[in-house]
Formats: structure tokens, sequence, C-alpha cells
């Protein structure tokens, strides 16, 4: 008899790790469709009066974010951040769809179009002023699809 309940405890664990294997086979197949979810840093340099433009690629039309992470060094200061489109003969710039002035730590977010697209990273005139030191040195986090 040992032998007999030992039999049917093997087919009730197959049977479970049958009916698990199945269901995550089944959840595996419904996320991956999802667009993959994507977290780029762009880093750069900016003096008073230029921007920097660094190229990006979004893969699926969604909502992006933007982190100003670090400025070196920082005085504290905002900075513009923008995101906006390259233009279409190929030249230098970017055409921006938005921009902020962001202080270390804070963040925007917008719709975007899948395709190329850039980061600017520009001196934040307030009152009339910039206020960076020269050369100002930052990163940017890019969470996109």
């Amino acid at each position: 008899m040992p032998f007999r309940n030992a039999g049917w405890r093997a087919v009730a664990r197959a049977v479970m790790l049958a009916a698990v294997v199945s269901a995550a086979a089944c959840s595996g197949t419904a996320t991956s469709t999802s667009p993959i979810f994507v977290t780029d840093f762009v880093t750069g340099t900016v003096v008073t009066q230029v921007a920097d433009v660094e190229p990006v690629k979004i893969t699926v039309a969604s909502t992006v974010q933007l982190v100003l992470v670090s400025l070196v060094p920082n005085t504290g200061v905002a900075v513009g951040v923008g995101i906006g489109v390259p233009p279409a003969d190929g030249s230098a710039g970017c055409t921006l769809d938005a921009a902020e002035a962001l202080a270390v730590g804070q963040s925007f977010t917008v719709a975007e179009d899948a395709g190329a697209h850039c980061i600017v990273v520009f001196e934040a005139i307030v009152n009339g002023a910039g206020a960076i030191p020269d050369p100002l040195t930052y990163t940017v986090k890019f969470n996109h699809h």
C-alpha cells in the first residue's frame, strides 16, 4: 500500500506542476506584447548661452519622463531640460516639444511619438539673467518605451 500512495502523490505533484507551468506560460504570452520600459542616462556639458543637444530614440509612442539627476558643480541652480525632434534635413539643433526649468531631483513627463528625438539642456534664464557656472556637467535620466 505505501507504494500506491507514493504514486498518487507523484501524479498529484505532476498535475500541480503542469498547472503552474501552464499559468505561467499564459501570463508570459499576455505581457510579451507590452512595450519594454527603458531607462537611459544622457550626460553632457552646458555653458552660458549654449544649449547641449543629445540624440535619443523612442521605440513606441508613450509618455516619457525626464529627471535631472545631477549637475556638477551643483550650486542649486535650475537648468532648462527639454525634449523635441531633430530637423528633418539632418542638420544640428532640436525643435522642442516641451521644456521645464528643473533643479536636481525634479522631473517632468510628456507624451511623445515614436522615432528620433533629442534631449536639450540649456541655461535657464531667471529674471533676465542666466545663473550657471561654466562649464556645467549634467546627467538626465530618460524613461521611455
